[in-house]
């Protein structure tokens, strides 16, 4: 079942394995940091509104390309 369709990514759900599923697209070359920080509180979100045994991610499009700021963001 689709949960959400962005232009970035998608989410659908298995609900008979209870499997959460994350595709990103190609437009991820284009996409900020604000995006990529958004589409991760999402993937919690879903993941939290659950019933989720587990998660998969298909990265074979993604090509976001995070700067510095992802990780001195992470160092503050």
């Amino acid at each position: 079942m689709m949960l959400y369709d962005h232009p970035t990514y998608t989410f659908d759900r298995d609900d008979a394995n209870k499997l959460l599923r994350m595709t990103w697209t190609p437009q991820t070359a284009s996409m900020t940091l604000g995006d990529f920080k958004e589409a991760l509180h999402n993937l919690a979100g879903f993941a939290f509104d659950g019933p989720t045994h587990g998660i998969q991610v298909d990265v074979r499009e993604f090509h976001f390309r995070p700067g510095l700021e992802l990780a001195i963001g992470a160092i503050k």
